[in-house]
């Protein structure tokens, strides 16, 4: 019973957290910044994704045959895969197996853009001016986080590389614009050919959104979904 009642409450927060983020997207700021993200994808962004989480997948199936590293919080509660999904043993053989996570996942695709930026201004956003050591730092919270999230241990070191093949493959240096801002080429699908306009606005922009959110209401995506 305690099991059920965790499962419920952890499904009802990240139902929250992606209702909130449509929420968000659905706003004429949310719409400008997707517009703004999806303007920006462009091949070169694109085609490095099936090779990097291949690599991903071999690597977290190879780790998750490491005593130990199978396991996550949210398979202990009979949760499957990522409890951002919704999917959980509990509801098997119940409507809810299949209406959880067609709900989750309506909620989370439009979205997906503005969690993928949040992601990016939190773990790579000045990467260029970092040391390899604080690259590999950042890198490693990348993937622990969403063994923190409850993904299983193994699958989260594997993002951990992820999360650094983004970075070197997506951030290139380019000399400082007239304002002494580095454009910035970003990973797949998240940031434009000119970084360096998000860079300069996207502190304003959240804090100005934020001064008009209601205590309490949490419209701003965080990288923890």
């Amino acid at each position: 019973m305690g099991e059920t009642a965790l499962t419920v409450a952890v499904l009802a927060f990240f139902g929250f957290r992606l209702a909130s983020g449509a929420q968000f997207a659905a706003s004429t700021e949310g719409r400008r910044r997707v517009g703004e993200i999806a303007r920006g994808i462009r091949w070169r962004h694109v085609w490095p994704v099936p090779i990097v989480w291949m690599a991903v997948v071999a690597v977290a199936l190879a780790l998750l045959e490491v005593p130990g590293l199978s396991w996550g919080w949210w398979s202990a509660l009979g949760g499957q895969g990522n409890p951002i999904i919704g999917g959980t043993d509990r509801a098997t053989g119940t409507v809810f197996e299949w209406l959880i996570p067609l709900v989750f996942l309506t909620l989370l695709v439009p979205a997906l853009p503005l969690f993928a930026m949040r992601e990016e201004e939190i773990f790579r956003q000045g990467a260029q001016h970092w040391s390899n050591w604080k690259r590999l730092g950042k890198a490693t919270v990348f993937g622990l986080v969403h063994a923190v999230v409850g993904i299983p241990i193994g699958v989260a070191f594997a993002l951990t590389m992820a999360g650094d093949a983004i970075r070197a493959r997506g951030l290139t240096r380019e000399r400082a614009s007239p304002h002494g801002v580095q454009r910035v080429h970003c990973g797949p699908g998240v940031c434009g050919r000119r970084m360096e306009r998000v860079q300069l606005n996207v502190t304003a922009s959240w804090r100005d959104c934020a001064s008009r959110t209601p205590p309490g209401d949490h419209t701003s995506p965080s990288s923890s979904t």
